[in-house]
């Protein structure tokens, strides 16, 4: 009997123990589907469509928001008309992104994201709370000054 309480005992603190390592949901990353090469992803990418508990404007259009995701893994990010900048890596399977933003105090991006869909023309990325969509940016690329200069 003392076993069995025991047990039971143990079962319940694990249970909680491990229940609170996940409280954040952002370090649970969901399966990618992908296997990605970094000439895959390397390009300008305009944000089209985001979804997160603290977007406010879930599933509608993303204005003025783009990434430039350079070969050299530095990265440049445009948000509201501010740029960022930081560097970039690819897991060795392909299947996660990892962004590191130098200067974005005020800005929450989780630094690493499960690659669900990846094509010529598209991205999506995932963490398990916040979902994020871009288009490949081609030929109408304007870039602002400040990137230009950097």
């Amino acid at each position: 009997m003392k076993n069995l309480r025991f047990f039971s005992f143990l079962v319940l603190v694990l249970m909680v123990t491990l229940s609170s390592c996940f409280e954040d949901g952002d370090d649970v990353l969901p399966v990618s589907p992908v296997e990605a090469k970094a000439s895959d992803i390397v390009g300008a990418w305009k944000l089209y469509y985001i979804h997160s508990p603290v977007s406010p404007k879930d599933g509608l259009p993303v204005a003025d928001a783009a990434i430039w995701v350079n070969s050299d893994f530095s990265l440049k990010v445009r948000r509201k008309g501010i740029i960022y900048y930081g560097t970039w890596s690819l897991s060795k399977d392909g299947g996660y992104v990892a962004f590191t933003l130098n200067n974005a105090e005020d800005i929450d991006v989780p630094g690493q994201w499960s690659i669900q869909h990846l094509t010529d023309e598209e991205m999506w990325l995932n963490t398990s709370i916040k979902e994020m969509r871009f288009k490949r940016l081609v030929d109408d690329i304007v870039l602002p000054k400040e990137v230009i200069e950097n």
